[in-house]
């Protein structure tokens, strides 16, 4: 586990931070939405208050050797670069990453760039990083997120990230998977992907300030997917294990700080095809 510690300057005072959890991307598949991945960067760019913390599997990350590896799943725009397939995807992450690093509070492993690693003792999310100067997280992570004083006096906000394991197929099943994760580890907002599954909810819960009763929130969101899982270029992984189609697209979450006590926290679900 690692703890990233993060105090944001708005850069505009009247609206909320918006929060997106960016992972499963898959470059390098066919699958992978990459128009529509680079234009969601723009818009992060382009919009005040918008940040990115990042889950994994930015990239495929699959070679020959490996069993999941499939020619005919390799994106056409990497045919030239098959000896150098990995680092290919980690240098079009960095041109496309870069112009939004800024906004980038962490960047955590998927199991793609992990497998890789512990295959081949090469960590491109390192480099990635490094490139791009931002947190390097850990499978799982604590985000201490804060307000700057000068704007506001709000109690920041506690978020719990992890790539995912969840193997249910029934969308209960990951309710049930996420919401659990509170009974072992305490905080606001909970992100977890993996299942490329687009989903959120919240649970109440009261607690005492001095004689008064506050209610505030628990969120917990299923973060979804820039990458398809059928297509009609390839027959690719999802096929193959007979999986449900997922809708792509992400979670957006919006942070509202308060002059007093913990910001208020809202989420919608964003589809992207």
């Amino acid at each position: 586990m690692k703890i990233i510690d993060k105090t944001i300057t708005l850069q505009d005072k009247n609206l909320p931070l918006k929060l997106i959890p960016l992972h499963d991307i898959h470059i390098g598949s066919t699958t992978a939405l990459r128009s529509q991945f680079e234009s969601l960067c723009r818009r992060i760019k382009s919009e005040p208050n918008t940040y990115v913390i990042g889950l994994g599997d930015y990239a495929e990350c699959i070679i020959v050797g490996d069993k999941r590896y499939d020619a005919e799943s390799i994106d056409p725009i990497f045919f030239n670069r098959l000896d150098d397939l990995p680092m290919e995807q980690i240098r079009y992450l960095k041109d496309i990453l870069h112009p939004i690093k800024d906004r980038i509070i962490m960047l955590s492993p998927g199991n793609h760039e992990d497998s890789f690693r512990r295959k081949h003792n090469i960590d491109l999310l390192y480099d990635l990083c490094l490139y791009l100067d931002v947190p390097k997280g850990h499978y799982m992570n604590y985000i201490r997120l804060k307000f700057s004083k000068e704007q506001y006096h709000s109690s920041g906000i506690i978020i719990w990230t992890h790539h995912g394991w969840f193997g249910s197929r029934k969308r209960g099943g990951k309710v049930n998977n996420i919401e659990d994760i509170a009974r072992g580890y305490e905080a606001d907002i909970y992100i977890v992907g993996h299942s490329h599954d687009k989903f959120s909810t919240s649970n109440a819960y009261a607690s005492l300030s001095g004689d008064s009763l506050i209610i505030n929130d628990k969120v917990f969101c299923n973060a979804g997917s820039l990458s398809q899982s059928i297509n009609l270029e390839s027959s690719g992984y999802a096929e193959r294990k007979g999986y449900f189609p997922t809708n792509t697209g992400i979670v957006e979450i919006e942070i509202t700080p308060r002059r007093t006590g913990k910001p208020l926290i809202s989420r919608k679900e964003i589809s992207i095809y």
